[in-house]
């Protein structure tokens, strides 16, 4: 029922967004950039995993260019094969702060989950050598000056990702919607004071907490969740 009625919604939003007012501020990522006029141009998708989030933003915004970076082999062929019908560009690198090659560990049943940092976790218990670039590289490459939205979900290499930007973090993107953690030991996650602390000190405010995700049959634990951060440097906050 959940999943139907959010499909249903999601059709509403990109029919005629305004028709949305009963949908407070903070619950839809969507429909909270088309209401503040910040429906993004440039998309960085970082961890893009089999493109759901990269077909569902280019979904709601048709003219936007979007880079899809998923370093993982058999993912990357699901990448491509989904957004073979799409203009967006796919890439199979890892993002972080510096051009190497590292190991990703990685589940032997489901393609959905892979992390650099999770080494010794029994969950992940293959491994495969990826090619690591940076964000500052690749924008040099691609000739992009400005991010409107850089999304992250890269199982805890989230700061890396960030670091590897450089100046550009704080002068050329806009947004940045990343994956946090609330359990602390867990190196699969960036957890969420690293996470906020290094976006304050690069001047981004927390614009939004979504798609909460919350562990054990009573619900009471809060395991991940998104967050939205703008940047006070280019955006009118």
């Amino acid at each position: 029922m959940g999943k139907a009625i959010e499909n249903v919604l999601d059709r509403l939003i990109r029919f005629n967004y305004k028709w949305a007012v009963f949908v407070p501020t903070g619950r839809v990522l969507t429909l909270d950039l088309k209401r503040w006029r910040l429906e993004p141009k440039v998309i960085f998708d970082v961890g893009a995993n089999e493109g759901q989030t990269a077909l569902h933003f280019k979904r709601h915004f048709k003219t936007s260019e979007i880079y899809s970076f998923e370093p993982v082999s058999e993912v990357f062929d699901l990448l491509t094969e989904h957004s073979k019908f799409s203009d967006i560009k796919c890439f199979k690198n890892a993002l972080g702060d510096e051009k190497t090659i590292k190991k990703i560990f990685k589940s032997a049943s489901y393609s959905g989950v892979a992390s650099i940092k999770g080494a010794q976790q029994a969950h992940l218990s293959d491994e495969e050598d990826v090619q690591v670039i940076t964000g500052e590289s690749i924008c040099k490459e691609l000739g992009v000056e400005t991010i409107d939205l850089l999304k992250i979900d890269t199982e805890g290499y989230e700061l890396d990702v960030l670091r590897g930007f450089g100046p550009l973090l704080t002068k050329s993107v806009k947004m940045v919607f990343a994956e946090t953690g609330f359990i602390k030991n867990n190196p699969c996650q960036t957890y969420i004071s690293d996470l906020t602390s290094y976006m304050f000190a690069n001047g981004f405010i927390v614009s939004g907490v979504y798609n909460q995700f919350r562990f054990a049959d009573k619900k009471k634990e809060l395991h991940h969740c998104d967050i939205l951060f703008m940047n006070t440097h280019i955006v009118d906050v």
